[in-house]
């Protein structure tokens, strides 16, 4: 059973994508005190080697310490606290210089990156580690991590007798970056087999470390080291616990990292443990990795044919269609779930998912398939010297997109991801986790029926501490998507070190003016307020001129009371309806009700209407109810939306209504994209140069 565990876990090291490579001091160094040319090298043509294969390798290195003592000609006397420092100061920079050197023989780019235990307590300096490797990994480099000996107290003085952050050679150190890290597989290079057994051979394979196993050998510190094999079995605890595969092998073994992740018996294997579920640790790590995920899904599916990509949109329409009672159900138990925490109606609406919504899911996949791209070319020319210029659109890459209560989002999200070659990550509301979840993997299901980069489509779990570290995964993430209220945008603006597109708030108004066709006009606000009140194109505040308010509200009031809208009327129109309304207080004017409320105000004409607009409305959507084009106009002219309609309902403000297909959201922002953010914005462009020899100078 145990040789069956190790041989399976032996074999998933090809497949291990992030991992962390520890190399102790007693590897690193010569018998002379200095650093190890010949032995580095190897190590660093085994790391290129991981590199070039897709591995994404961070390096933990010890050394300084003792590179600096040699350098400083300071022999094996006991050094100092500041002796240590002033050595580990020294010997990093030579160090570093070795390993650039030896990088750059391969093509490779190094980044030295310096820490101490306390960063690992530190929720903002982790976000930032977080940010810096992934900006490395996007760029292609290699980070190099050692201990910050040069300012480290307690970690240094073991001999102190204080219960210091002693990492230990590094052990430690390298097990927290793999825990933070989310990596698959930590490699502890040592000047030991691995751990021995109580007969002096090395252990194959360990499932659990535990009492028996730390029992098995206590080991020495390597020469110049501060580590032994305790703190590598405490490393291995840890890092085997958040879910990554541990090795302990020979450093000095010729080859020994391309062959253990070959699967061949090298070294004592630990076995990794389950991953932690339920609540990602407010880490780099798990941001860092998904959004490297995303980014490297996007570049494989931008470069995918576009047929491959409808058949995978034409197909997860087909899957929806065949497990509708299976999504249903999953959205059952989330809204059965909100209603017990005690979510309003208006809520409840969001969050539905009906055998109606199916249908509408299932069109919005089948009528994406069917859109064509827009065109590529965006523009071309030539100048005088010859040179031919072409103006073309790419896809922005990586997408983030957060929302709330809304799990069609999924869909329509996702749908314009495949279809425009883009990855996208979705940030659900956890009260609809079931729904997002089952909506997500149909469409990661069908992009791997049709030979598609599932991770181009993918759900974010994480908490909002995680969610802080991935908006600042600018190396990988290219655009962020807040969809949802004021407290979620709020979120997204603190915290975002990416660009960010708003898909605001929606206090949409209705403004009937003097001559209006009344019949119209009350249809018009019926359709716009009841038919989904909860709808970010939902009007909530209905503006009438004065000179046609006493005819048109009686009217207007009883067939929107009729149908259950509660009106909260400003003194005027509280005059003309009577006691059926209460009364509007100054809030309600910058309300969005998203259920069935309305406010009501009477106005003197088109200049107090827009002036009202333009003080409480989000810039969404605007509508007047007018026969005279001049009148439009001026409305048209002094109110600042997104969409403003002529005789019309405000409903229309979405992307499949526009002809647009779906969207991530109704932008109120000038920039980079308004209305809806449908397929279009999801590209940016570049140039093509096409020359013939020529030279500026």
């Amino acid at each position: 059973m145990a040789q069956d565990k190790e041989a399976a876990s032996r074999q998933a090291l090809a497949s291990c994508r992030r991992i962390i490579v520890k190399i102790g001091t007693g590897v690193l160094t010569s018998q002379a005190g200095g650093i190890d040319s010949g032995t580095l090298s190897g190590i660093c043509s085994q790391v290129a080697a991981l590199h070039d294969s897709g591995k994404q390798v961070i390096l933990v290195t010890s050394g300084a310490v003792g590179s600096g003592r040699a350098q400083l000609k300071l022999g094996e006397k006991k050094l100092s606290m500041n002796l240590q420092q002033a050595s580990a100061a020294v010997g990093q920079s030579l160090l570093m210089e070795q390993y650039n050197r030896h990088f750059r023989e391969k093509g490779k780019t190094t980044a030295q990156i310096l820490l101490t235990q306390d960063d690992f307590g530190n929720p903002g300096r982790l976000a930032n580690l977080a940010s810096t490797i992934g900006a490395l990994f996007s760029l292609g480099a290699i980070p190099i991590v050692n201990e910050n000996d040069a300012v480290a107290t307690e970690e240094l003085d073991a001999s102190s007798g204080r219960n210091g952050k002693l990492f230990g050679d590094n052990d430690v150190l390298s097990s927290l970056l793999a825990a933070k890290a989310d990596a698959d597989a930590l490699i502890i290079l040592s000047t030991v087999e691995g751990l021995l057994g109580k007969d002096g051979k090395a252990v194959s394979y360990v499932e659990k470390v535990d009492e028996t196993t730390e029992a098995l050998d206590k080991g020495d510190c390597s020469a110049g080291g501060r580590g032994g094999l305790p703190s590598k079995l405490a490393a291995m605890k840890t890092a085997c616990e958040s879910g990554a595969i541990g090795i302990i092998a020979d450093g000095k073994s010729p080859g020994v990292l391309g062959r253990v992740f070959s699967g061949e018996k090298v070294g004592t294997l630990f076995e990794r443990g389950e991953k932690p579920s339920g609540k990602p640790q407010a880490q780099a790590g798990y941001a860092m990795k998904i959004s490297l995920a995303a980014k490297q899904a996007g570049i494989e599916l931008s470069q995918s044919p576009l047929e491959a990509r409808d058949r995978a949109l034409l197909l997860a329409a087909d899957f929806v269609e065949k497990n509708a009672d299976s999504i249903i159900s999953q959205n059952e138990a989330d809204v059965a779930e909100a209603r017990q925490n005690g979510a309003d109606g208006a809520f409840l609406s969001r969050l539905k998912i009906s055998h109606k919504g199916i249908e509408y899911l299932c069109s919005t996949l089948r009528q994406m398939a069917k859109m064509p791209l827009p065109n590529q070319e965006m523009g071309s020319w030539e100048l005088p010297n010859g040179l031919k210029i072409r103006r073309v659109r790419t896809p922005l890459g990586a997408i983030c997109v957060i929302f709330e209560s809304r799990p069609d989002v999924v869909v329509e999200a996702g749908a314009l991801a495949i279809k425009s070659g883009n990855a996208i990550i979705m940030k659900g509301g956890s009260e609809a986790a079931r729904s997002c979840k089952a909506l997500a993997g149909i469409l990661r299901t069908a992009l791997s029926e049709c030979g598609l980069a599932q991770d181009s489509v993918q759900l974010f779990s994480g908490e909002r501490s995680d969610l802080a570290a991935l908006l600042k995964q600018k190396g990988a993430i290219e655009l962020a998507v807040p969809r949802g209220g004021e407290g979620l945008i709020s979120f997204v603006a603190k915290n975002s070190e990416v660009p960010v597109i708003y898909a605001g708030g929606g206090n949409c108004h209705l403004y009937v003016h003097e001559d209006a066709d009344m019949q119209m006009a009350a249809a018009i606000a019926i359709d716009a307020k009841v038919r989904k009140p909860s709808a970010c194109n939902a009007i909530e505040t209905l503006l009438v001129h004065s000179k046609i308010a006493p005819a048109f509200l009686p009217m207007a009031a009883k067939k929107l009371q009729e149908s259950g809208v509660e009106l909260r009327c400003c003194k005027k129109s509280a005059k003309i309806i009577g006691s059926a309304c209460k009364k509007a207080e100054e809030s309600d004017w910058a309300t969005e009700f998203l259920g069935p409320t309305l406010a009501v105000k009477v106005v003197d004409g088109i200049d107090e209407a827009a002036s009202h607009i333009n003080k409480y409305g989000t810039r969404h959507s605007e509508a007047i109810v007018t026969k005279s084009r001049d009148a439009y106009e001026r409305f048209a002219a002094n109110v600042d939306a997104a969409a403003i309609y002529w005789n019309a309902s405000t409903r229309f403000t979405d992307g499949s209504q526009f002809g647009f297909g779906a969207e991530l959201g109704i932008s109120t922002k000038k920039l980079h994209d308004r209305w809806p953010i449908a397929l279009e914005a999801l590209y940016t462009y570049k140039y093509e140069i096409i020359g013939n020899g020529q030279t500026r100078g």
